[in-house]
């Protein structure tokens, strides 16, 4: 299915920006926990009431660390609007992070002074933990990319365990941001072996992390990759996150959705959402202009689950 466009929403958020707590989630209210029978969504039926399936939508969005505050703030309430769980890319400024913190109905958590945070709607899931998991150790690249210095600081994976309100359904979000520069054409970079390094070390232990979090529900990993899909795919080099995850049977949403549009970063996909199973549609954001990536989104069936605690939740009236 062709991936299609996204519309830009009527109105931008005007909160001021609030503290954000060094590695806990930012949430509009307390939830208490209810019992099963009082489970509900606030858009959705009863954990009780037969359900088939429900749609979610899972995003990400690299917005670039550049970009002012102001543009981050209209980037996110556009992204949110087509999104129940996303991941940031870059957010790189305490007070960018601290506006996802007052943001109204919705929750969000990065570790501290990490730049990839995943938010959610709160009437659609509700938090259980997260954590942040080093995948490359920060290290010197020498002279391989001088425009953005020697040093490469530790790369770490934002992972967030939510409940889904309705279905009851457990996930595991891991955020990504891998290294730029370091693959060209869905190869390694020959000229640049210590970045080539830090890359693969972050695709290894991200596929290490994908069997961690296996146990703890569906998973899904998303972020920008800097390896275009269809390039990754092609080429099949075994280091690379194509050949990792889909050996740990996930499958990427361009998989199914196809790259035969105008891609996420100039004309390659590499912004990219993983999973145990197919989406259902796919969506590209290029009518939000706030980076210099665009947005995506898809969908993924949910459906009802047995045999677990009992989902913190608003109470029936």
């Amino acid at each position: 299915m062709p991936a299609r466009h996204l519309s830009r929403p009527a109105a931008l958020a005007l909160l001021a920006a609030a503290f954000l707590g060094a590695g806990v989630p930012s949430t509009s209210a307390a939830v208490p926990t209810a019992p099963a029978s009082a489970l509900v969504s606030a858009r959705g039926p009863a954990l009780g009431t037969p359900v088939v399936t429900v749609p979610v939508r899972i995003g990400s969005y690299n917005i670039r660390a550049g970009e002012p505050l102001e543009n981050f703030e209209a980037g996110v309430e556009e992204f949110k609007t087509h999104i129940d769980v996303g991941g940031l890319q870059e957010t790189n400024q305490g007070t960018k992070r601290a506006y996802l913190a007052d943001m109204v109905g919705w929750g969000s958590y990065v570790p501290l002074k990490q730049q990839n945070p995943v938010i959610w709607d709160e009437s659609k899931f509700v938090f259980v933990s997260g954590r942040g998991v080093l995948i490359a150790k920060g290290r010197d690249i020498g002279d391989e990319m001088p425009r953005n210095g020697s040093f490469r600081a530790d790369s770490i994976a934002t992972v967030v365990h939510l409940r889904h309100l309705v279905t009851g359904q457990p996930v595991s979000i891991i955020n990504l941001h891998l290294l730029a520069g370091a693959t060209s054409n869905g190869v390694p970079r020959l000229d640049r072996p210590k970045m080539v390094s830090f890359y693969k070390d972050q695709v290894r232990n991200a596929a290490l992390l994908v069997d961690e979090e296996a146990a703890s529900g569906q998973v899904f990993v998303m972020g920008d990759f800097n390896v275009g899909y269809a390039a990754d795919a092609r080429e099949h080099r075994k280091a690379l996150p194509y050949t990792k995850l889909t050996g740990r049977g996930l499958v990427a949403m361009w998989r199914d959705c196809g790259t035969t549009g105008k891609g996420t970063h100039g004309p390659q996909y590499i912004d990219q959402i993983w999973t145990t199973g197919p989406a259902t549609s796919c969506e590209v954001a290029y009518d939000i202009r706030h980076s210099d990536h665009y947005p995506i989104a898809a969908a993924y069936p949910f459906s009802p689950v047995t045999g677990l605690p009992p989902v913190p939740g608003p109470a029936l009236p």
